[in-house]
């Protein structure tokens, strides 16, 4: 095939239409924040997210664990009387 029949060729050649999925994708619905909510996304690089995911197991740790003791409250033994408690199976 010549250059001049390969030229007269292209010349008479159509495209074919564009798909329907195409034109969606391009002609996209208008943007709000609420479908963003439901299929937006954030890039975040790997270490910013690892140490972000730290700090919640951390926040959550510290709210599900008891408060740590308080000598506040605390009162001295007025009168000190020890008992020994024995094992059953120790001898006296």
């Amino acid at each position: 095939m010549t250059d001049d029949e390969l030229r007269s060729m292209l010349r008479a050649w159509q495209a074919p239409p564009a798909p329907e999925t195409l034109r969606a994708r391009v002609f996209r619905r208008r943007w709000t924040p609420f479908r963003w909510l439901l299929s937006g996304e954030i890039r975040v690089p790997v270490p910013v997210a690892l140490a972000t995911l730290c700090l919640l197991i951390f926040v959550a740790y510290r709210a599900v664990r008891p408060p740590a003791a308080s000598l506040s409250d605390f009162e001295q033994v007025k009168q000190f009387q020890p008992r020994i408690v024995r094992m059953v199976n120790e001898t006296r």
